[in-house]
């Protein structure tokens, strides 16, 4: 197993955002793409369900993590103390 994603729906009146609980690389198969593809998988299986964004919520110091999704097209649209809330439009062409 390379690793694992957990992914769902939040409890919101806007129901067009997909929100990322966790996403799991095992360490040996890290920095060989395949948290970039994981992610670009993501978006296309959740944008079939009709969500629109995607959400995440990651530690500051997780500069491996922030890299990643920064990479992916995230934007930072809040922080709380040691957190940062991330967030992409889905665009499927």
């Amino acid at each position: 197993m390379i690793g694992e994603i957990w992914f769902g729906k939040l409890n919101s009146e806007d129901t067009s955002i997909c929100f990322l609980f966790d996403l799991h690389i095992n360490e040996q198969y890290q920095n060989n793409g395949f948290g970039y593809s994981t992610m670009i998988a993501l978006e296309k299986e959740v944008y079939k369900y009709g969500f629109k964004r995607i959400r995440l919520n990651v530690f500051k110091n997780n500069k491996n993590a922030i890299e990643l999704y920064t990479s992916c097209g995230y934007k930072v649209f809040d922080e709380k103390e040691n957190n940062q809330w991330m967030e992409k439009e889905i665009v499927i062409k």
